[in-house]
């Protein structure tokens, strides 16, 4: 946020605000964050400078304690949600997803089990109809040891 708004989150909650104004977000009561609840899968275009994000809601919010959390179907309608945006969005340009669900979502799943899952997801969209040209998903340094890519490349190919 801070690189991309330089630490003006107002700029981001705008963009978000015009691009889902056909969703209807819930007003919730919590002790700290956004009080505004977008649906799973809700998945804005925020461009900054020549970038073009898609944020997508991912995670539900225990009012109480603030802590976000998700499961593995919560997981698998907010990547539908991106699928369906990124199809009308994209025009069949490269799609960058991160590795979904290790963070602090609390999904649970190792690694490996995640990115299968988003290929899973992707896979099953696709046959639905065509999402873009290339999805690439992003590993960070600290998964590499999780994740062996040629055994997933073997396993998808």
């Amino acid at each position: 946020m801070k690189k991309c708004f330089g630490g003006h989150p107002e700029s981001f909650d705008t963009i978000v605000a015009a691009e889902l104004q056909s969703v209807q977000p819930q007003r919730v009561e919590k002790k700290c964050g956004k009080k505004l609840k977008y649906p799973i899968g809700a998945t804005a275009l925020v461009p900054v400078n020549n970038d073009r994000y898609l944020c997508f809601a991912l995670c539900e919010t225990n009012p109480e304690t603030c802590k976000v959390y998700a499961d593995v179907p919560t997981l698998w309608r907010a990547l539908q949600g991106l699928w369906h945006k990124a199809r009308v969005v994209l025009g069949g340009n490269s799609l960058v997803v991160p590795l979904v669900g290790s963070g602090t979502s609390g999904v649970g799943l190792p690694a490996r089990e995640l990115l299968d899952l988003i290929i899973l997801s992707a896979i099953a969209e696709t046959k639905q109809r065509h999402i873009t040209n290339c999805i690439r998903i992003v590993l960070t340094e600290d998964h590499f040891d999780e994740v062996d890519l040629k055994e997933t490349k073997r396993y998808w190919s």
